[in-house]
């Protein structure tokens, strides 16, 4: 089964939100609700989409959280919902990461000769834009880096699978290096935990491979 992603976790958690913020929809008891983002096709158009919902009735403010709502039409799973712990965006892009690495997962288990991961239908996908804050440290920003991309950040890591170019690297590199300047320091990580280099990836993507991540 060949396995297309639409979308990265930052990319399908900016879109919730936005909709959410846009008050394009609303559900029975007046609850703001989402459109259902697609990140994922397969070679027969089926897909899988959540829909975000902002869960607040009979709720206080500081009690507000989301449900994200799964609907699974490449493996053809039963719907499921899942919650967030509060209505903060870290909140929906780390809930959307974990559940697209499940589902990735999910479809690996069931076609073991599958070869390559396709991305974004071109191979490819954006490489996530890394913000760090104040108080954060340099390891930050390989895991902002690979969370962005789908990892759900539990899941076994193999960096190896995770194809870049050199101007992406660079950046992580500079990143990290801002946050701790010991450069030895910084290349040994880099090394160990960053991404490979491959100079045929285009400017600004990544390469996914079967492989990258698994539980």
């Amino acid at each position: 089964m060949k396995v297309i992603i639409l979308a990265t976790a930052v990319e399908i958690a900016d879109s919730l939100i936005s909709d959410i913020e846009n008050r394009i929809s609303t559900n029975p008891i007046g609850e703001q609700t989402s459109d259902y983002h697609a990140f994922l096709e397969n070679e027969h158009g089926d897909r899988i989409s959540v829909q975000l919902t902002e869960e607040t009735c009979g709720l206080e403010p500081a009690n507000y959280f989301y449900s994200l709502h799964l609907v699974n039409n490449v493996t053809g799973k039963d719907c499921e919902l899942f919650y967030t712990d509060d209505i903060s965006k870290n909140s929906v892009e780390k809930l959307v990461a974990e559940i697209i690495s499940s589902c990735i997962n999910d479809i690996f288990a069931k076609s073991q000769n599958e070869k390559e991961l396709v991305t974004m239908g071109k191979k490819y996908l954006d490489a996530p834009v890394i913000v760090l804050g104040e108080n954060e440290e340099a390891d930050a920003v390989l895991l902002k880096f690979y969370m962005g991309l789908g990892w759900n950040g539990s899941d076994t890591l193999n960096p190896s699978k995770v194809r870049t170019n050199h101007g992406v690297y660079e950046s992580i590199r500079k990143a990290m290096l801002e946050k701790c300047p010991d450069v030895v320091r910084v290349g040994r990580f880099l090394m160990n935990k960053g991404p490979s280099v491959c100079d045929s990836i285009p400017p600004g993507k990544v390469q996914l491979l079967k492989g990258c991540w698994a539980a």
